[in-house]
C-alpha cells in the first residue's frame, strides 16, 4: 500500500508528537523525566505498513503504580488544549486505522472503513480549527501538515475502491 505525505508527519519520531509536547516541563514526582522515557520504551508498537506508527497516548510522566488502586492515582491536570490535542491524536491514529493503513493495536488486523475514515479525519479538521488560536507557529503548520496527509491519503485509498 502506497501513503503519500506531503512533509514530516507529527508521527514519524516513534512517539506521538503530542504524547511528547505534554511530557515536556513536568517532572515526575521523583523529579525527572525518566519514567516518561521508559515507558515509551516498553511499549509494544502495533505492525505498521508504510504509514505512522499507532502509539498508544500517554497522560504525561506521572508514576503511577500498577499497585495502586485507580481511584487512588492521581492523574495529570490537563488543559482543555492539551485535551483537544489528545482528541486530535487519538483520532488522527484511528484515521490511519479506518483507511486500512495501520492495523489495529486491539486485534493486529488491517481493517478498511473509509465512511469511518471520513468521519474522524473531519474530526481532525474541526479540532484542528478550533485549537488553531492556541498553538505556536511550529506546531500550528505541524497539525496543518497533519490533517492534510490525511486528506491525501484518504483521496488516494478512496480511488482504489
Amino acid at each position: 500500500m502506497e501513503v503519500c505525505h506531503t512533509q514530516t508527519s507529527l508521527t514519524h519520531s516513534g512517539a506521538s508528537f503530542f504524547a511528547q509536547r505534554w511530557g515536556e516541563g513536568q517532572p515526575s514526582k521523583s523529579g525527572s523525566n525518566s519514567s516518561l522515557m521508559a515507558s515509551k520504551k516498553s511499549v509494544k508498537k502495533p505492525e505498521i505498513v508504510d504509514a505512522p506508527e499507532v502509539v498508544p497516548a500517554t497522560f504525561g510522566p506521572e508514576e503511577i503504580s500498577a499497585s495502586e488502586p485507580m481511584a487512588e492515582q492521581k492523574l495529570p491536570s490537563l488543559s482543555i488544549r492539551d485535551r483537544l490535542l489528545m482528541s486530535i491524536d487519538i483520532l488522527h491514529q484511528g484515521s490511519w486505522i479506518s483507511m486500512g493503513l495501520v492495523a489495529d493495536p486491539a486485534t493486529g488486523e488491517m481493517k478498511r472503513d473509509l465512511e469511518q475514515a471520513r468521519i474522524a479525519i473531519d474530526c481532525v479538521g474541526y479540532l484542528a480549527l478550533k485549537v488553531d488560536s492556541q498553538l505556536d507557529d511550529h506546531t500550528r503548520r505541524e497539525l496543518k501538515n497533519l490533517v492534510s496527509d490525511l486528506q491525501i491519503n484518504f483521496v488516494q485509498q478512496s480511488s482504489h475502491e
